[in-house]
């Protein structure tokens, strides 16, 4: 019979180790402890089978996976699992919204097509989903930095990149997107969670640090959101309305 060494068997801290025969594990873990994920593997699992696990990861195990990571990534690689998350989140809601509004219009009472109806249940969904998602690598990086200079201030460690990486991986929760009913506002209280465990995780930054650099650019952010989404949505409304009348004014007017 063959010898085996002990170095051959034997973990980094000396003790036999077992190779895990689980085939949904997909991390592999180095020598210091820091674990690569799914997600940094995807030329080798495939794009999409590394998504779905880092995100099952970030769901289930946060505080293992943020505590284990490689601490930094490519801005390209993040931007890009940030786009996925957006995808996979606001797809299958703004896909809905608009079949129903398609279908309110398809329903109208007045037994003709419904132009204003249309353009403002299905038309304007569509395009703000659209500029939406050209948008969402710039607002990734926008409160990815807002959030890295409050960590800063704060006396955090560490660099752009990993502040980035820790914001774009919490939002792996994402994935509940696939049940659109309810998918935004518990993503959104589970991202934010989760990301306060992913900003703590750096140094030990400590929870109070971490909730303020989470929850102060979101509540900034979503302010000035609602304020942008009625400046811009308001006078099309608006015009909108008008034409609607219009239209109602000539179609009574022809004796009907």
């Amino acid at each position: 019979m063959a010898d085996v060494s002990v170095s051959e068997v034997a973990g980094p801290s000396g003790q036999a180790s077992v190779a895990s025969d689980d085939p949904r594990s997909e991390a592999r873990e180095s020598s210091t402890g820091v674990q690569s994920l799914p997600w940094d593997r995807r030329a080798e699992l495939g794009l999409g089978k590394a998504f779905r696990l880092t995100c099952k990861e970030v769901m289930l195990r946060p505080a293992t996976t943020f505590g284990r990571m490689e601490p930094e990534g490519s801005v390209g690689s993040s931007l890009l699992f940030a786009l996925l998350c957006f995808c996979v989140l606001y797809l299958p809601l703004g896909g809905l919204y608009t079949l129903l509004g398609l279908l309110n219009v398809l329903g109208s009472p007045y037994g003709s097509f419904d132009s204003f109806s249309f353009r403002l249940l299905v038309v304007l969904p569509l395009i703000i989903l659209g500029v939406a998602a050209v948008l969402s690598p710039v607002a990734t990086l926008v409160v990815s930095g807002v959030e890295h200079v409050l960590l800063r201030m704060a006396g955090v460690p560490g660099s752009f990149r990993m502040t980035l990486r820790r914001h774009v991986m919490s939002q792996g929760v994402s994935l509940v997107g696939l049940l659109p009913f309810f998918a935004l506002p518990v993503s959104l209280v589970w991202a934010t969670g989760v990301r306060v465990m992913a900003y703590r995780s750096l140094s030990r930054s400590g929870w109070v640090r971490a909730s303020v650099a989470v929850l102060l650019p979101a509540l900034v952010m979503g302010g000035l959101g609602l304020w942008g989404y009625r400046v811009v949505t308001e006078p099309w409304v608006v015009q909108q309305e008008s034409a609607y009348e219009g239209d109602a004014a000539a179609f009574w007017g022809e004796g009907y």
